[in-house]
């Protein structure tokens, strides 16, 4: 059915959306837990609802910051390079011996 070359393609297409919708998981949780408690009837400096909401803030700014993108950039890039190496290197060409058909005399 596949080769090893386009289940290895489909894979990292499987772990790159995966990926992503685990970005926007943590995103939209966040923004959600935000808006829903944003009214919470505070309990004091150790409020349990206001570190979980500096939490969400957090992972906001750290979904948001700079240098996350750029190492996401790169890591996107390295795959996209690494991934055209892999093509180019497994297209052969469709000969009778890679169909292994037998060559009687």
């Amino acid at each position: 059915m596949f080769t090893s070359s386009e289940k290895r393609r489909l894979s990292v297409k499987a772990l790159s959306v995966l990926s992503a919708l685990a970005i926007v998981f943590v995103i939209l949780s966040s923004l959600s837990y935000i808006t829903e408690h944003a009214d919470h009837c505070c309990e004091g400096q150790h409020c349990s609802v206001c570190d979980s909401i500096r939490q969400c803030f957090d992972n906001l700014k750290t979904s948001a910051d700079p240098e996350v993108s750029v190492f996401a950039a790169v890591m996107a890039l390295t795959a996209a390079v690494y991934l055209f190496c892999i093509g180019a290197s497994n297209d052969t060409a469709v000969t009778l011996v890679t169909q292994k058909v037998r060559l009687n005399n």
